[in-house]
């Protein structure tokens, strides 16, 4: 299931630049940045770890191939994760997912597992129109007319 949640994300990627038009360059920038958060201690490490080594996992050998490929761009980009830990928390999920917005300034992220961890992702990217690709949280609240 991560793996193909992962291959979800890459298929995304050739749409990078109408994700972020307002981020998006004439030249290709020099590395895609995810930003992501997880759970490396606490009672949600133990379903978050392996979400966060699937997605190292799969930046490494994506950059070992050269990159993903960007239609946009007509070439391979090199992937850049940036990842925090939550501990577990949704108070502090919550300042690290504005920090890679507001700080790191991301050009997509990807939610922690799970709906807990999840649900203070998604208020955040919708208020800065960030895209979020949530491969684990499946809670009701996350999906609306307004929020598909």
């Amino acid at each position: 299931m991560l793996r193909r949640a992962l291959l979800g994300l890459l298929a995304i990627l050739p749409g990078y630049a109408q994700l972020a038009p307002a981020a998006r360059a004439e030249t290709p920038p020099a590395a895609i940045t995810i930003g992501h958060v997880h759970a490396g201690s606490g009672p949600y490490a133990s379903i978050s770890m392996p979400v966060y080594l699937g997605l190292k996992l799969w930046v490494d050998q994506t950059n070992a191939a050269g990159g993903a490929f960007v239609k946009a761009f007509d070439k391979k980009i090199p992937l850049k994760l940036i990842s925090y830990d939550d501990q577990s928390s949704t108070a502090t999920a919550a300042t690290l997912y504005n920090q890679l917005i507001t700080q790191d300034k991301v050009n997509l992220l990807v939610a922690d597992s799970g709906s807990v961890l999840t649900s203070v992702a998604v208020p955040i990217a919708r208020e800065h129109k960030q895209f979020l690709f949530d491969p684990t949280g499946t809670g009701a609240a996350f999906f609306s007319k307004d929020n598909p």
